[in-house]
């Protein structure tokens, strides 16, 4: 699953709340934007419930960016669910 958006470049706080069983090939949430702009936040491992945020700092240099939840399961019993997912561009700092 995925969504795209236009943003404007610059850095950004990405946060989400993952919850997991583990065990899956994979669970990430990847955020791209510009030909190199490619983040990826692993969540392979099992989580206890909900996980409280998962910030992480970035950099998206052209005008859109995508944000694209990804699983694979490797047999029964495992699940995957974020909730929460938000990208914010910070407020700038006033110059003193």
């Amino acid at each position: 699953m995925s969504r795209t958006n236009e943003v404007p470049a610059g850095s950004y706080r990405f946060t989400a709340e993952p919850r997991t069983a583990g065990g899956g090939e994979h669970a990430r949430i990847r955020i791209t934007g510009g030909e190199h702009d490619n983040h990826v936040l692993d969540l392979h491992h099992a989580t206890d419930g909900w996980e409280e945020g998962t910030p992480r700092e970035l950099l998206l240099t052209s005008g859109g960016g995508t944000i694209s939840i990804e699983a694979g399961r490797s047999g029964g019993g495992q699940s995957f669910a974020v909730d929460s997912p938000a990208l914010v561009r910070p407020e700038p700092h006033p110059e003193s």
